[in-house]
């Protein structure tokens, strides 16, 4: 005769059979995930989200998938963020602190096991004043926000963040840029210029480089390191109002086809992840170098033009032999 302990057990598994079969399933719903977010962006540049929405649903589709991006407040006064994209949206902003709510609409619907990509850049504008201070700002976070009205999916509400942070911001001053007015073919010439940072961050990989054609090829710079090719030099750190002072030399090499021209000459400042002017102050003027080569290739301090004073020397005093 079976025991007491061992007809409760048999009981308690009859009953825990049909209700290990019938456990609850999650039905699937929507979810949303930044392919390769990015982490930070420069003052007067942009930056690119891709975010996948999906429905991880088997069975159901999700009807009519509306997006919407917040985009946050500016990290410093005067320099507003705002989105770009293909696709058609519309933007609120909050005059409380000037973030944005932005509606990209209806993604249409979103088949089971389906999914859709928005694409949509960040813009970060540059300040209208250069900042007094160095600004270390965080911008965002960047919320990208799926939902849908289908009943049965869970979650229907979906979304995914990233936080950026803003690149220091300084602008770069390009001045007392000079060069020769006039040259000769094979001459060496000098160009100088002072390149100052007005801030209001230090600079760890400014750069300069002087823009010309290729009939100027590089021979030796002072107070700069400059890549021959490229023509562009390496000033390093130059913190937040110092200015650097430099020189490059350059040779004139005319093709043979060629007796004379204008050859143009300009410098830019530079530094990777720091706003600067595009406009005008790291762009110097521009020097218009008159280059010159004498008729038939000859130098009258080359071995052709001495040949040729010698001959011409050896002709006067036949001929004044001839006549005495």
């Amino acid at each position: 005769m079976p025991s007491r302990h061992a007809t409760l057990l048999a009981g308690a598994l009859a009953l825990a059979t049909p209700f290990a079969a019938s456990a609850i399933v999650s039905p699937g719903g929507l979810s949303v995930t930044l392919t390769s977010p990015p982490t930070d962006v420069m003052f007067g540049g942009a930056t690119t989200y891709t975010a996948v929405v999906a429905n991880s649903s088997a069975a159901t589709a999700a009807a009519a998938v509306d997006v919407t991006v917040h985009v946050p407040a500016p990290p410093i006064p005067g320099a507003a963020l705002s989105i770009t994209s293909a696709g058609t949206f519309t933007c609120i902003t909050s005059p409380v602190d000037g973030s944005q709510e932005c509606d990209f609409g209806s993604q249409g619907d979103i088949a089971a096991a389906g999914s859709a990509t928005v694409v949509f850049a960040l813009n970060l504008a540059a300040p209208a004043t250069i900042p007094t201070s160095c600004p270390s700002a965080m911008v965002g976070p960047v919320i990208i926000t799926a939902t849908t009205a289908t009943t049965g999916l869970s979650p229907a509400t979906a979304s995914a963040s990233s936080t950026l942070t803003a690149d220091p911001y300084a602008v770069f001053d390009a001045t007392n840029f000079t060069g020769p007015p006039g040259a000769n073919q094979s001459e060496t010439i000098t160009f100088s210029a002072t390149v100052t940072n007005d801030g209001p961050c230090d600079a760890t990989d400014a750069i300069a480089t002087i823009n010309t054609t290729p009939l100027l090829t590089f021979v030796s710079a002072a107070g700069i390191t400059c890549d021959p090719s490229s023509l562009t030099c390496t000033i390093g750190t130059l913190k937040a109002g110092a200015s650097t002072t430099f020189s490059v030399d350059l040779k004139v090499g005319l093709p043979p086809d060629m007796t004379a021209t204008v050859i143009p000459t300009y410098l830019t400042a530079d530094s990777a992840g720091l706003l600067n002017d595009p406009g005008s102050l790291d762009v110097s003027a521009t020097i218009n170098t008159s280059v010159t080569k004498a008729a038939g290739g000859c130098s009258s301090t080359g071995g052709g033009g001495l040949v040729g004073l010698l001959l011409l020397a050896a002709l006067v005093v036949h001929r004044r032999r001839r006549t005495a």
